[in-house]
């Protein structure tokens, strides 16, 4: 499963200790890893591309919270945003830059939920995740909306794309564990499937693109399960 990296800026310890401890109380059953700053200078020196939210501080030393934000925003960071203060008059300061909400100090673990189940939504429904592979001793970056399937051929695994098939050398395995948040199920040992693809369920086999897959009886059940799941929460 997918891992969630959060950045938090906040350089007031006993709020960033009680941050952390809510955050880890609504992930405990989730894979995430919690990067904690105590300013915008430090938070800038780490991979900031790597977080999928960063809560703000808005009140730092040297460059503040909205400041922050505006300069990731004027690089087209696109990572979620969410805004805390003790001055509720700084809200509309988020909206300038596009956060997502924004908390008053003292955060509540019931105000800090019902942002992080908004966070969630949206990166669920992120659309644009690539993989990076190397073929032909080339890196190739494969946009994963365009995947139909994967398939392994002796030691080798397909992937069966809308323009192309491309033969990697790496376990099926580890496309699953990478994929799973992002709607890939097998439906046999030898095949992963992008269940965005799949066109047609029958008895013995499930119809992918333009390719028809046979189910392994022991993958059947919970593929049929997995695909009836998405399309009721895709309608």
């Amino acid at each position: 499963m997918r891992s969630i990296n959060i950045a938090l800026v906040e350089d007031d310890n006993n709020a960033k200790e009680q941050f952390i401890i809510f955050l880890n109380d609504y992930f405990k059953d989730k894979n995430v890893n919690i990067f904690p700053f105590t300013s915008g200078e430090e938070f800038f020196e780490s991979n900031i591309l790597s977080y999928d939210i960063v809560f703000l501080d808005i009140e730092l030393p040297g460059i503040n919270g909205v400041s922050i934000a505006k300069l990731l925003r004027e690089k087209n960071y696109s990572k979620i945003l969410i805004f805390t203060t003790n001055l509720a008059q700084y809200a509309l300061k988020g909206y300038e830059v596009d956060a997502l909400c924004f908390l008053v100090k003292p955060i509540n673990y019931f105000t800090l939920k019902i942002s992080l189940d908004k966070a969630i939504k949206v990166l669920s429904k992120e659309k644009s995740k690539k993989i990076l592979v190397n073929n032909k001793n080339e890196i190739a970056s494969i946009d994963i909306d365009n995947i139909y399937y994967f398939e392994v051929i002796n030691h080798d695994v397909i992937i069966h794309t809308t323009t192309e098939l491309i033969s990697i050398r790496k376990s099926l395995k580890s496309f699953e564990n990478e994929l799973y948040d992002y709607n890939f199920r097998r439906c046999n040992n030898c095949y992963l499937v992008n269940l965005k693809h799949v066109n047609k369920i029958k008895k013995d086999s499930v119809v992918v693109g333009f390719d028809e897959l046979l189910f392994s009886r022991n993958k059947k059940k919970q593929f049929i399960e997995d695909i009836s799941k998405y399309v009721g929460e895709n309608l």
